[in-house]
């Protein structure tokens, strides 16, 4: 067969790989709601920064404030707006432009999330086809399709699979300065990528640092020099375009991940966490032996077969770089950032290419050589398959807890927020209600403690409002001389929606029973 034939049958090859890609990652992209992480994305993504988390608590807010696109500031105010976040703009530009022409329900933010992941494949062949060879490149494409957490965070309305595409851009641009030096085009495409992920997420930096690595290690001359100074430049203008703002983050970003501390783990260690990485990006949850199997085809066998196949040292770095920055934070911070796959998720692609290429052994010919590759593959396609049988991960029904209101409370009772143990503000709730419920034209307030007499006295002409809350504290604790009536409306890890009166008033016909598919508080 010739070089052209087998090159156009790679490409039709590919084209079933990211039909099948679209099938895993756009099946039941919407069966489970949007949760607060990916509502805080949307909202960024309109501009109005963390206005939502600053209205004024006890106070009746009539009409209820705009938090969809709406109303919404122009795209650049994004780039203004996001002090009071603990990320960089890019990716809620990107979506911003996206939603512009997409809409913003669940299916077209997640859209976007879905077609990075399979742009991503696409990036992922053409690099290890360049570097390794075209078979190596379909294997790798092939895992890449399949992995469990590019299903996953396909499905979710985050940053996550725009970072890995600009981490798979820069390691395209490094295969392509490797083999053809060091061209104006291939290091724009390094500054371009360098830069865009930077200003994606902030964990970016430990990936990177890998790739100069690898830059330092493989290249040689002009083109080290070059592509050394293509990053060092792409980051000093990220820190330049960036960095008033960044300054300005400081006090939040020393606590963003103060909720997740290390005394939720269990007994896990750190190296545990970290040696795990690989096998939570393939497979999701699987066996410790699973996991050390592939932690020694990520983690080692990169490092036994360096002198045979050195274009495996670029993914092992990257990979490393990462999971090595992330497990030195959870160290010495007591975080859990690598017992979540959507922090180490630059490496991901990488992770996919170790476990895809073929062992370089001299006399091994033909098949032998990809026993490990297909092995790999195939358990992956397993775990692809048990997670499209067992549905994406479910993170609460804030969909259905939301049409719930809409269909309970009369078109003009108040929505009263009280604070969130888990999130913290109550204006995630409030979210999550204008998200599925766009076109309410209910008086809302915001409780961060029991109301007073200011407070109440606003609510006092109203004959009936609505608490919501998280399962604790009686909803009379947080309404003094208001009662609950009738029944309880629950919905499982999101919270309850309790009906109020006066306490002073006459009983009256309880609200509706909710469905059967809703869960009640005790």
């Amino acid at each position: 067969m010739s070089n052209q034939r087998r090159r156009w049958l790679a490409w039709v090859v590919v084209a079933g790989l990211l039909g099948l890609g679209a099938f895993l990652r756009f099946h039941q992209i919407k069966q489970q709601s949007q949760w607060p992480d990916e509502f805080w994305s949307v909202y960024l993504s309109t501009g109005r920064g963390g206005e939502i988390f600053h209205l004024p608590t006890g106070k009746l807010l009539d009409p209820p404030p705009k938090a969809m696109l709406e109303g919404a500031p122009a795209w650049p105010h994004i780039w203004t707006s996001m002090v009071n976040a603990v990320h960089p703009p890019v990716y809620h530009i990107v979506l911003r432009w996206w939603m512009d022409v997409a809409g913003e329900s669940d299916t077209a933010t997640r859209g976007l999330s879905a077609l990075l992941s399979l742009a991503g494949v696409v990036i992922l062949f053409d690099a290890v086809r360049r570097s390794v060879g075209m078979g190596a490149g379909l294997a790798a494409a092939a895992m890449m399709t399949l992995a469990v957490s590019q299903i996953d965070l396909s499905q979710q309305t985050r940053s996550y699979t725009l970072l890995a595409l600009w981490g798979l851009i820069a390691c395209h641009a490094m295969v392509r300065i490797e083999i053809d030096g060091a061209r104006l085009s291939s290091l724009i495409e390094l500054v371009i990528a360098v830069f865009a992920a930077l200003l994606t997420h902030y964990l970016a930096g430990g990936a990177l640092v890998g790739l100069g690595i690898y830059a330092l290690i493989r290249l040689r001359g002009p083109d080290r020099r070059k592509t050394v100074g293509a990053m060092v430049l792409a980051a000093l203008l990220a820190a330049g375009a960036w960095g008033p703002w960044l300054w300005r983050q400081r006090p939040l970003l020393s606590s963003d991940y103060s909720w997740m501390m290390e005394d939720q783990a269990g007994r896990d260690l750190p190296l545990q966490r970290a040696l795990s990485v690989p096998a939570l990006h393939l497979y999701g949850h699987c066996s410790t032996l699973a996991a050390v199997a592939v932690a020694i085809v990520v983690y080692l066998l990169p490092i036994l077969l360096i002198r045979q196949s050195p274009q495996r040292l670029l993914w092992w770095l990257l990979t490393v770089g990462m999971v090595a920055s992330t497990a030195v934070r959870d160290a010495t911070a007591h975080t859990l950032l690598n017992a979540f796959p959507r922090y180490t998720f630059i490496a991901a692609p990488a992770i996919c290419a170790l476990a895809a290429l073929p062992l370089p052994f001299q006399s091994w010919r033909g098949w032998r050589r990809w026993l490990l590759s297909a092995a790999m593959v195939l358990s992956v396609a397993v775990a692809a398959a048990m997670r499209v049988q067992e549905g994406p991960p479910d993170y609460g029904d804030w969909r259905g807890f939301c049409r719930q209101i809409d269909r309970l409370a009369g078109e003009r009772d108040p929505i009263i927020f009280s604070p969130n143990p888990y999130w913290g503000s109550p204006a995630f709730w409030y979210l999550a209600l204008a998200h599925y419920v766009p076109d309410s034209r209910r008086p809302i307030m915001m409780l961060d403690m029991p109301a007073e007499a200011a407070a109440l006295r606003q609510l006092a002409g109203y004959r009936q409002i609505w608490l919501i809350g998280a399962i604790g504290l009686p909803p009379s604790h947080w309404l003094p001389g208001w009662t609950p009536q009738g029944i309880v409306v629950g919905a499982a890890q999101v919270g309850y929606l309790q009906r109020m009166v006066p306490a002073t008033s006459a009983p009256i016909s309880p609200a509706p029973s909710p469905p059967a598919t809703q869960s009640r508080a005790p």
